[in-house]
Order: structure tokens, then sequence, then C-alpha cells
């Protein structure tokens, strides 16, 4: 029982570090792209900046909602087994 909780929080923590690091990731990215965007030079980037910055931040959403989805449907699997003894 405690195990499983100490599983379950330290999978959650783990978790939300992660989405953390993908989300400030994408929007230092972000964060970059427009202050190159914005210099005084005023060079606008090619596309394919553009489209490389993009796909980041939707690679980076992509991953954290995919690893959530398979942390939430473990724990639905789990639910649904009966437990020895019973």
């Amino acid at each position: 029982m405690m195990i499983g909780f100490l599983r379950e929080t330290l999978g959650t923590f783990l978790l939300t570090l992660l989405v953390l690091v993908a989300y400030s990731t994408a929007m230092v990215c972000l964060w970059g792209f427009m202050l190159d965007y914005l210099s005084p030079s005023w060079d606008p980037p090619s596309w394919v900046e553009i489209t490389l910055y993009f796909v980041w931040v939707v690679f980076h959403m992509l991953w954290a909602e995919t690893i959530t989805y398979k942390r939430e449907k473990s724990m639905n699997r789990d639910d649904a087994e009966p437990e020895d003894g019973e």
C-alpha cells in the first residue's frame, strides 16, 4: 500500500516536472524567436526557422500529452484489476 502511494506520488511529481520543462523550453524558444523577429534590424526569419520553432513547440506539447495519457491509461488499468484475496 505504501509503495503504491510513493510510486504514484513520485510519478506525479516527475510528470509535473516533465511538463514544466517541456512548456518552459517551448516558451524560451518562442521568446527567442520573438526577440529575433522584433530586433531593430528587421530581418524577418526564414520560413524554415519559423517552421522549426513551431515543430519544436508542438513536439513538446504532444510528448507531454502522450506521457500523461499513458499514465492515466495505466492507472485506469490498475483500478480495473481485482486485488489478490478478494
